[in-house]
């Protein structure tokens, strides 16, 4: 193995590290008792009824869901799809990581995030039959004028996540941006 793909593989290890291990001590703590999803099946009503966490105030809370569907709860019920879906770009990705030349680094990160993104979301599919999400951005701040998200939300980001959709998000941002390339020499004079 190249030093790259095992820097690659480093990486998102790091990566799919912290996303377990952020839900898993949220999962432990966050509601004031521990939540064993695996004893009651995974199901939502096996969290308490609790207030977010609040980490920074106005910026970021803790609070617990489940999401048995895909990016912000589309897709409701798809588990079995969404858990296919993931192990196929799971394995694309790993097959891309291995592929690139040694000098694509930039690419090389965000394959790594996307590869830890996948995996994070993909043991929580398996395992708890859902996605465990934790982070709340903006708690108790609300859109202007009054107004309101479909579906009733008043809250600017309503959203709950974990860090495996960051990865995704942050990851998915840069290649559509194309932030994934070199600098050309053109663009470091300017």
């Amino acid at each position: 193995m190249s030093r790259p793909f095992v820097c690659f593989l480093v990486l998102a290890g790091v990566l799919l590290t912290i996303d377990l291990a952020s839900k898993s001590v949220a999962f432990a703590r966050v509601s004031g008792e521990p939540v064993d999803l695996l004893a009651t099946g995974g199901r939502a009503e096996a969290i308490p009824a609790h207030d977010p966490v609040i980490a920074v105030p106005k910026l970021l809370a803790f609070r617990l869901t489940l999401n048995r569907g895909a990016v912000f709860g589309l897709g409701q019920g798809g588990v079995a799809l969404l858990a296919v879906v993931s192990a196929v770009a799971a394995i694309v990705v790993f097959t891309m990581g291995y592929r690139l030349p040694p000098k694509a680094w930039r690419r090389r990160v965000l394959l790594a995030m996307i590869l830890a993104g996948a995996l994070g979301n993909l043991w929580d599919r398996v395992m708890y039959d859902a996605v465990r999400d934790l982070f709340l951005l903006f708690p108790g701040v609300n859109l202007p004028f009054g107004w309101s998200w479909p579906g009733g939300a008043k809250g600017l980001y309503p959203w709950i996540f974990n860090a495996a959709d960051v990865y995704l998000v942050l990851a998915l941002g840069a290649f559509a941006f194309g932030l994934d390339q070199p600098r050309t020499k053109q663009q470091e004079s300017t």
